[in-house]
């Protein structure tokens, strides 16, 4: 064989094989690189999500709200303030266990009314939103604290209990602000005097503890009302949700 012919073929042998190898790099390469984006998506998501709830956390709130803020289209916003009462006690009397439970429900109907607008959990027995204001046709406000309060107030099965947690509710406007700390602020003033008042209406109609209204009867009981036409109260706030994005 002519030797020039046999360097021609070694030449394009090897120039196939070089070329086979860099492009299987390069898919390994590429591959590399979307395994390594999609780890920092799933850590700068972590580090913004409450990990009980699924809620934001206090860092990703204020980091949003400042932006949404920022944006004078997205006005007017309110924000939502929302402590637990006396939640220390079901931790106490039930367990941690079923206080999760609690907290996972409870920051399920926080998202279904805020209607996927920016909620967070800022501690461990409280919630905040910042949520557009709106009107419906027959002129109830959005968002409104008593509507809130009922919906968060609704008994919760958890772990073979009925637990019911009353909520205080603060609600405040942004009125032009841009000042997030502000307009918290606001909010907190208004749901601390929410709470002094609940507080005072319970000590002149004292009623039964509220972190356990009872066991499995009473959730056999509860079921059967359920059937004879009263939706189950997180589909209550779905409905309600739905009615308020019509309006």
């Amino acid at each position: 064989m002519d030797p020039f012919i046999l360097v021609a073929v070694v030449a394009i042998v090897a120039g196939a094989a070089a070329a086979r190898w860099y492009r299987h790099r390069a898919r390994r390469a590429e591959a590399e690189a979307v395994t390594l984006r999609r780890k920092v998506l799933a850590e700068q998501r972590a580090a913004r999500q409450d990990t009980l709830t699924g809620l934001f956390n206090r860092r990703a709130f204020y980091e949003f709200g400042e932006l949404l803020l920022s944006d004078v289209a997205r006005r007017p916003l309110v924000a939502i303030m929302v402590d637990l009462d006396e939640f220390r006690k079901i931790n106490d009397t039930l367990g941690h266990v079923i206080a999760d439970e609690v907290l996972v429900v409870l920051g399920r109907r926080f998202a279904d009314y805020t209607t996927g607008h920016l909620a967070a959990r800022l501690g461990a027995d409280e919630f905040v939103a910042l949520v557009p204001g709106s009107t419906a046709a027959d002129g109830t406000p959005y968002p409104d604290a008593r509507e809130l309060t009922k919906i968060l107030s609704a008994p919760i099965w958890a772990s073979g209990h009925w637990v019911r947690i009353s909520a205080s509710v603060g609600v405040a406007a942004a009125d032009g602000t841009a000042d997030l700390g502000k307009i918290l602020r606001r909010a907190d003033a208004v749901m601390r005097r929410a709470k002094i008042l609940q507080r005072r209406a319970q000590r002149a109609h004292p009623t039964a503890p509220t972190a356990e209204l009872g066991g499995p009867a009473a959730h056999e009981q509860h079921a059967s009302s359920a059937h004879r036409g009263t939706l189950p109260v997180y589909c209550r706030t779905r409905a309600v949700a739905r009615r308020r994005r019509r309006a």
